[in-house]
């Protein structure tokens, strides 16, 4: 029930109000779904920003599409289809990016596909990720947290709670593991894979 006594309008309802260009309707759905939807995005996604902007370019595109558009079941489940795709789909595109950071970082230390082919290189970082996923648990959250977020040291004792020295020692660990453990490979392309994942300076140390 409303605060008027009314019967609350279902989600069926009021998309059917906005298909017709009810934006009262339209901005109902999205007070409704937007908390919901919002928790849905950040647990796949682990960061705020980017969740605020999966479920806000889904409001976007819906309601840009509302005279067109037909939802055949519930509208909370093709919202909810929806950022599972939006989610998907960006992350796809981000490890597309990554790689392709990667492979350019090879080419300009002068590496091409005849020196150190596409499969080698990935068989390279395959090696590299499984290496840090052995890591100790400290030891490899502090250093994705420098490799993949781009965390300084301070910024990662902030996050974590402990001592920039902490940080450094765990980093200075975590670099010993895959020198050690990538010693008898060629060191260039090794170097080229850490410096596209921000690690030239402690493997040149």
């Amino acid at each position: 029930m409303t605060a008027e006594g009314q019967p609350e309008l279902t989600d069926e309802m009021l998309w059917a109000r906005a298909s017709r260009g009810d934006k009262k309707a339209f901005e109902a759905l999205y007070r409704r779904h937007w908390p919901a939807l919002l928790d849905d995005a950040y647990r796949r996604l682990k960061v705020r920003q980017e969740a605020e902007e999966v479920v806000q370019d889904i409001f976007v595109s819906l309601y840009n599409r509302r005279g067109a558009l037909e939802i055949r079941d519930s509208v909370a489940g093709y919202l909810h289809r929806s950022v599972q795709l939006a989610v998907y789909n960006k992350v796809r595109s981000y490890i597309t990016q990554r790689n392709y950071q990667r492979l350019e970082a090879l080419r300009l230390t002068g590496f091409t596909e005849d020196a150190l082919s596409i499969a080698e290189y990935r068989e390279l970082n395959d090696a590299l990720q499984h290496t840090i996923l052995r890591l100790p648990e400290k030891c490899r959250q502090v250093f994705l947290l420098s490799r993949e977020q781009g965390l300084g040291y301070r910024q990662i004792a902030l996050e974590l709670n402990i001592s920039p020295n902490t940080v450094e020692r765990h980093i200075n660990k975590a670099l010993k593991v895959l020198r050690r453990e990538f010693g008898a490979m060629d060191a260039a392309p090794l170097l080229a894979v850490a410096m596209a994942s921000g690690l030239t300076a402690g493997l040149m140390a």
